[in-house]
């Protein structure tokens, strides 16, 4: 099983919305944004939670973003700074 970040909550996105003026259109919007990223101590907890036979957890959660939600306009600019 590969270990992934999980996402407890998916962002919606809508592309277009025409009861607003073409200038002040909302392009994208996110809803509810989460994002929980498991961190472990040492590497090798990586592999001894994958293997565990009675599914022991060695990680900690992290919440990077919890319930986050924004719009973007026509013409606005998002950046996201930071490591992948």
């Amino acid at each position: 099983m590969k270990q992934n970040p999980i996402n407890s909550n998916h962002p919606s996105f809508l592309t277009t919305n025409s009861s607003l003026s073409a200038d002040h259109q909302i392009v994208v919007t996110v809803n509810n944004l989460t994002k929980v990223y498991k961190l472990y101590d040492r590497n090798i907890n990586r592999l001894k939670e994958f293997i565990h036979p009675l599914r022991k957890k060695y990680h900690r959660r992290f919440s990077a973003l919890k319930n986050v939600s924004f719009n973007i306009r026509k013409g606005e600019i998002l950046g996201i700074i930071g490591e992948n």
